[in-house]
């Protein structure tokens, strides 16, 4: 969520996607559509309808598209890795479009994905998120659509604060750790030069989709209000994400200090949906530790990774 493909090449020569391409593995870097590198046919990314999505458009047919694609260009099956919205996106994939899946995908590969969001805290905290649901809802009847767009305002208003002192550099920190979790491995202030440029193009309808997850506590389609519910869903209430359909081997990786996508939520999720060939695995981290931890990355993340992918 808020970042693109940039999020695995955001950490120099320990970048997910630099390390496991130096040791000889074939590393294709997914986008959803909203970010940088996706166009629309007819729409332009000025025009509110080019908005008009969540991550379960991204699910049900960006994944979709990019896996058909890599199938025919390597003729062979997929390791799919996703990080937090891309667990969301897999999930969705998986469960409605469980035989698709099996065709195309060998092994999914959760980092601290988000599901059931029953015990977020931080600034996504519960209490925080229905006290301001009611306004949040708001916001798509407005002229917005999307947060930190490339060009924004915001986005540079963001980047030159951040950037422009080291003072201010560890506020951003503390703002992202508020979000990500408060311990785990601490963003070097070095680091945030990297990894805060990544942050862009955040699709309102994405965000507000996960603003009804912390607030229902459950794994639901988008909820347009109970009149277009009906039309849509044919039920005042939107349908649950039925995981029980998830077709490939599953490994969960989580966070023990993760804000966001818990360890408790991840677990809940493992233990309810678990199959034969699933696994779980915990690491000391918080949410962002996955994208821009220099210090132990290739000591905690990457071995598990090969361990994974050898078995």
């Amino acid at each position: 969520m808020a970042t693109d493909s940039s999020c695995f090449c955001g950490n120099g020569n320990k970048s997910f996607s630099f390390y496991f391409a130096n040791l000889g593995y074939d590393i294709w870097l997914g986008n959803f559509r909203g970010t940088e590198f996706s166009r629309h046919k007819i729409l332009q990314r000025s025009d509110k309808k080019f908005w008009d999505f969540s991550y379960h458009e991204n699910g049900l047919y960006d994944l979709s598209a990019n896996f058909k694609y890599i199938s025919a260009k390597t003729k062979s099956k997929i390791f799919y890795i996703g990080h937090s919205m891309g667990g969301s996106a897999m999930a969705i994939y998986l469960s409605m479009k469980p035989e698709e899946a099996m065709e195309y995908v060998k092994h999914t590969t959760f980092l601290s994905g988000s599901f059931h969001m029953k015990n977020t805290h931080g600034i996504f905290g519960f209490n925080y998120v229905n006290n301001m649901y009611d306004l949040l809802m708001l916001l798509p009847n407005t002229n917005m659509s999307v947060l930190l767009g490339l060009d924004s305002f915001e986005r540079q208003f963001m980047l030159q604060f951040c950037l422009s002192s080291l003072k201010n550099a560890h506020l951003c920190i503390g703002i992202i750790d508020s979000i990500a979790g408060t311990e785990g491995y601490e963003m070097s202030p070095e680091n945030i030069l990297l990894a805060l440029p990544c942050g862009k193009n955040q699709c309102l309808k994405q965000m507000l989709h996960y603003v009804q997850a912390i607030r229902t506590q459950e794994f639901r389609m988008f909820d347009y209000g109970p009149k277009e519910n009906m039309i849509r869903y044919n039920s005042t209430i939107p349908p649950k994400y039925d995981l029980t359909k998830m077709s490939t081997d599953i490994t969960f990786i989580y966070g023990a200090y993760d804000g966001l996508a818990t360890k408790e939520d991840n677990i809940y999720t493992f233990n309810k949906y678990r199959k034969p060939n699933w696994d779980a695995y915990e690491i000391p981290y918080n949410h962002y530790n996955y994208l821009f931890d220099r210090k132990y990355v290739d000591k905690i993340l990457y071995p598990l990774i090969l361990k994974i992918i050898n078995k």
